[in-house]
């Protein structure tokens, strides 16, 4: 045999496992996630000055998530979130007013998720090994940013100092209103196997209106906001070829 002929052969040889590395995303499409976090408002009451500056850690609420993906290409995944986001703040003392406001929330969200490092990439690749060699090659970090489009219900209540709902205050608003909502952010997950992972998010959400707060003053200046941060555990739902969900039979194997 010619020696150009072994370098194809040794090519090929070298060539198969990485193209079959490259395609196993292709059965593992989808992931749902349950996850649990924080909230932080920046609203009229509470925020006494624009930006992050106005921060309070009274105005601090846990936020809960139930997500659902579906990878469209190997870093790029469309995902549904829906959340509960409970909103709240504080005035501080020396600013007289003494209001505060509890917001429930509910906000459904669509987005892209485009992964900048790991699923499918080399980098923080790690093989779990014992005495007998390698047990898997699933741990490994993933670093993605993400943006896209939704909304948020909410319904508000003010209070004063003595704690009276200030119904006489014209500028309060506790009827239940439906609001547009831009989110973007970072997150990373930890893959612990081939069904379980760890993923870490924190999240900025723009909205398109300044009464999440029930509060509607002349006077402001700037819609609200508010940030989440969020803990989640995550379960990957393996797929046949042509893209259908395999869900794992009770005392079986999918």
């Amino acid at each position: 045999m010619k020696k150009n002929h072994w370098i194809y052969i040794l090519l090929l040889v070298l060539l198969i496992p990485v193209e079959s590395q490259a395609q196993r995303w292709r059965l593992v499409r989808y992931e749902a996630s349950v996850g649990i976090g924080t909230t932080h408002a920046f609203m009229d009451i509470g925020s006494e000055f624009f930006g992050l500056k106005s921060f309070r850690l009274p105005g601090t609420r846990p936020n809960f998530a139930f997500d659902a993906s579906f990878m469209i290409i190997q870093d790029l995944s469309v995902q549904l979130d829906l959340s509960y986001i409970p909103l709240s703040g504080k005035d501080p003392i020396d600013r007289g007013r003494g209001y505060s406001f509890i917001s429930h929330s509910f906000e459904p969200v669509v987005r892209l998720e485009y992964n900048i490092i790991g699923d499918g990439r080399t980098f923080g690749f790690s093989g779990v090994y014992n005495r007998k060699g390698m047990v898997n090659n699933y741990n490994k970090f993933s670093l993605y940013v993400f943006a896209g489009a939704g909304g948020i219900l909410t319904k508000s209540k003010i209070t004063d100092s003595d704690g009276e709902e200030v119904l006489s205050n014209p500028y309060y608003d506790n009827n239940t209103h439906f609001n547009f909502v831009l989110p973007a952010g970072l997150g990373m997950k930890y893959t612990i196997n081939s069904d379980l992972a760890l993923g870490f998010e924190i999240g900025y959400r723009y909205t398109f209106t300044d009464e999440l707060d029930g509060y509607l003053h002349p006077s402001s200046q700037y819609n609200d906001y508010y940030i989440l941060t969020n803990v989640k555990a995550i379960y990957k739902i393996r797929n046949d070829r042509r893209g259908v969900p395999i869900f794992r039979r009770y005392g079986g194997r999918r």
